[in-house]
């Protein structure tokens, strides 16, 4: 039946374990609302926040699938919703530590992106 491990496309629809995205989210969703009720003390704001990063994992296995380019963004959307998730759960980090993470991140993967993208026009050509 082949490897589901990873994103993959069959016709238009995007799988990542040989099922669309929504339907993975919707299992995350459940499976955080029934360890809220019955075995974590979880808040609504926390369980949100986990719904948030396996909605930004989601889309950087999307992004991937779909370009290279385009996992940078997405990549950076999960760093911010980490960082949201590790607040709710009461790591204390200063706006400070989080600006300086944020910027780490956005300066690494610009020096990614920059070895990833072709331009599409030659360099002399835009004159």
């Amino acid at each position: 039946m082949g490897d589901h491990s990873l994103p993959e496309e069959k016709g238009s629809a995007m799988l990542i374990f040989g099922r669309e995205p929504a339907v993975i989210l919707g299992l995350v969703a459940a499976i955080v609302q029934l360890l809220s009720a019955t075995l974590m003390d979880w808040s609504i704001e926390q369980q949100g926040y986990i719904n948030a990063v396996a909605v930004a994992v989601a889309g950087v296995l999307t992004a991937w699938a779909i370009s290279e380019e385009a996992v940078f963004a997405a990549l950076s959307g999960v760093v911010s919703a980490v960082i949201a998730l590790m607040l709710a759960f009461g790591l204390a980090l200063s706006s400070d530590l989080q600006s300086s993470i944020m910027v780490a991140v956005t300066a690494i993967g610009a020096f990614w992106v920059r070895t990833q993208v072709v331009a599409k026009v030659p360099a002399g050509a835009a004159g």
